[in-house]
């Protein structure tokens, strides 16, 4: 049996084909919606002056009172150089980051703090998403949009999994999400 909720139809024919299980053995069981009354969204332009931009994630983060958070960036180097800016901001928070270019180790010690609750602001790419279910995560933020909508639904449903209210933040920025947006970045893309 295989489960999720953000798949689409032509992921699982694929999945199915992957894993050879014969068409006759498979089906798919899909909702029409994927609303989530819970998750509040707010969209932001997002100021280009790298100062302005972390003052306005650091308001966001300091304002959010409950629960843990994760930020999405679209590259690892973004999750790293938003790590560096962000930790002497909120020295009362533990931070980490997560992508495809931690090693194997550091991956399953990061993984197991945020499993113990250790970690509240996690960074990451969408290395970060498939099979985090977390019942605290009330903020997810995407420092740009995200590649697809796909990914855009997996990261949200991060957040509120408890039925609580959350919130899912989106930053815009016209010339960098055109071009994320249209593939340009997703040919050398690092997850």
């Amino acid at each position: 049996m295989l489960l999720t909720a953000t798949c689409t139809y032509q992921d699982a024919q694929d999945i199915r084909a992957s894993l050879e299980i014969p068409s006759e053995n498979f089906i798919t069981i899909r909702g029409s919606s994927f609303e989530r009354k819970e998750i509040v969204m707010e969209v932001y332009k997002r100021r280009d002056n790298r100062e302005i931009f972390s003052t306005d994630l650091v308001n966001l983060i300091k304002n959010h009172e409950r629960g843990r958070i994760i930020i999405y960036c679209a590259t690892q180097s973004g999750c790293n150089d938003l790590f560096a800016i962000l930790q002497p901001l909120l020295p009362n928070k533990y931070l980490s980051t997560y992508h495809g270019g931690l090693g194997d180790e550091q991956r399953e010690i990061v993984m197991s703090h945020w499993k113990d609750g250790k970690i509240q602001i996690m960074i990451g790419t969408n290395a970060f998403g498939m099979g985090i279910n977390s019942s605290d995560v009330y903020l997810v933020i995407h420092c740009v949009a995200p590649l697809s909508m796909t990914n855009l639904i997996q990261h949200i449903g991060r957040a509120g999994r408890d039925g609580n209210e959350a919130k899912s933040v989106i930053f815009y920025s016209t010339k960098k999400d055109l071009r994320t947006n249209f593939g340009i970045l997703a040919e050398n893309r690092e997850t």
